[in-house]
């Protein structure tokens, strides 16, 4: 049920934006910003169209993911857990597609580009980080490192660790950016996400592997 109303949504969302893609007069608009925020790049205002397909595209590597695993013991252990996240991914995916469509219509908006991005990766991995301690050990799902794949006990310790961070670092990103918003300096973002992915990903793996050699 979860990956039909994905795959629709997200076809819904494509033929939308094609719409109003199709609406925008100028043929060459603003499609990549710099850490301050500034206008560095340009192009056919198509490109745009990457935006929605994106998601349109992880739904359909959803749909054939569930249709090819549905009988493997080792997904279906995750299986509830997937969905969430998966559904988390192309929602924000789906929103960051219309706020480069919204930046490159309304100059007062593209300053703020990087600062909304910043704010919706935050929340992305704050949801993520509150269920990833309740995953299952298998080698599809989560953090699969060489350590936490051959001990139970690494997996559930290093998950646990990862969701208690990855909430500590999706709040500094969606600080970072509500206060790049506030305060109108776009580089406090590119530390928030620096910042969060030491938090999320680096400091987790390094953890594995010191409770896999020591265990105690």
């Amino acid at each position: 049920m979860v990956k039909k109303f994905l795959l629709w949504i997200s076809i819904v969302n494509l033929v939308i934006m094609v719409w109003f893609i199709s609406k925008i007069q100028a043929d060459i608009v603003p499609i990549h910003f710099n850490i301050n925020g500034a206008i560095d790049g340009w192009g056919s205002k198509w490109f745009l169209l990457i935006g929605p397909i994106i998601p349109f595209l992880l739904s359909i590597c959803f749909e054939i993911y569930n249709t090819a695993t549905k009988n493997n013991r080792n997904v279906q252990v995750n299986k509830c857990f997937e969905k969430r996240v998966i559904c988390a991914i192309i929602i924000v995916f789906i929103l960051m597609g219309w706020l480069m469509l919204a930046s490159a219509q309304f100059e007062k908006l593209e300053t703020k580009f990087l600062s909304c991005i910043t704010i919706l990766l935050g929340v992305l991995i704050l949801y993520i980080s509150t269920i990833m301690p309740k995953f299952k050990l298998n080698k599809t799902f989560g953090i699969r490192t060489p350590w936490t794949l051959k001990s139970e006990f690494v997996w559930n310790k290093t998950h646990k660790l990862g969701g208690t961070l990855g909430i500590i670092g999706g709040i500094l990103m969606i600080g970072s950016g509500l206060t790049s918003l506030i305060i109108n300096i776009s580089w406090i973002c590119f530390w928030g996400i620096v910042l969060g992915i030491i938090l999320c990903a680096i400091v987790p793996i390094i953890y594995s592997y010191k409770i896999y050699k020591n265990p105690q």
